[in-house]
């Protein structure tokens, strides 16, 4: 789906990290946006130079 980027702003302004279901794994949620102006929001999860993202 596109979206203007105000309304990608609103969306990811809704956008909630659940507390990590791991101990001691911190959860990191932010957004990147490419050269066409789409933007991907993804979670991340890390622990001692061991990184999980979901996107």
């Amino acid at each position: 789906m596109k979206v203007t980027a105000s309304q990608a702003a609103t969306l990811g302004a809704k956008f909630k990290a659940k507390k990590s279901p791991w101990s001691g794994w911190p959860v990191t949620l932010f957004s990147e946006t490419d050269a066409d102006g789409n933007v991907t929001y993804s979670v991340k999860y890390e622990k001692k130079g061991f990184v999980m993202s979901i996107r």
